[in-house]
């Protein structure tokens, strides 16, 4: 599913969620945002992510507009390097 570390406390499993998928008023696309958080349902401890844009393809598949920002790897090598270092 995702490529997350074990967490650095308790080595339970992370997980990685989302906070649902909102329309982003600063784009006239009709495009979608949502905000990431990789956590531990073990232990509670939670990393806050970045926030991904998408957009609808003709498909109806989504595909995120800007990867370089892509909050989704942001969050995800966030909780990775926390868990490396132990922190």
């Amino acid at each position: 599913m995702s490529d997350l570390k074990p967490c650095p406390f308790c080595g339970g499993r992370a997980e990685l969620k989302h906070s649902g998928i909102d329309k982003c008023r600063s784009s006239d696309n009709g495009d979608l945002i949502t905000t990431w958080e990789a956590w531990c349902p073990n232990c509670g401890v939670k990393v806050r992510g970045g926030v991904s844009e998408y957009r609808f393809k003709t498909d109806e598949s989504l595909v995120v507009v800007n990867p370089i920002f892509d909050g989704r790897k942001k969050t995800i090598d966030g909780w990775n390097r926390r868990a490396q270092h132990g922190l």
